[in-house]
């Protein structure tokens, strides 16, 4: 796990996504946009990926993430 994590984490780096850091299988992806996050989590779960979209309150005002479980 921690490897797919890793490896997860570059692939998406290197797309040019931002990431928060850690370490953690949970890798949130922050797009600062309520609607795109939950656009994203939902076209994710269509392709069989696990993922939620957070915004406010969840995460500071325009700091909007997705998480891919």
């Amino acid at each position: 796990l921690q490897r797919n994590t890793q490896r997860f984490r570059q692939l998406l780096t290197d797309a040019g996504f931002d990431l928060k850091p850690g370490e953690h299988p949970i890798v949130p992806v922050m797009l600062y946009d309520a609607p795109l996050a939950q656009a994203f989590a939902a076209a994710l779960l269509e392709e069989g990926v696990y993922a939620i979209g957070f915004f406010f309150p969840v995460v500071p005002k325009g700091r909007h993430a997705y998480a891919p479980r």
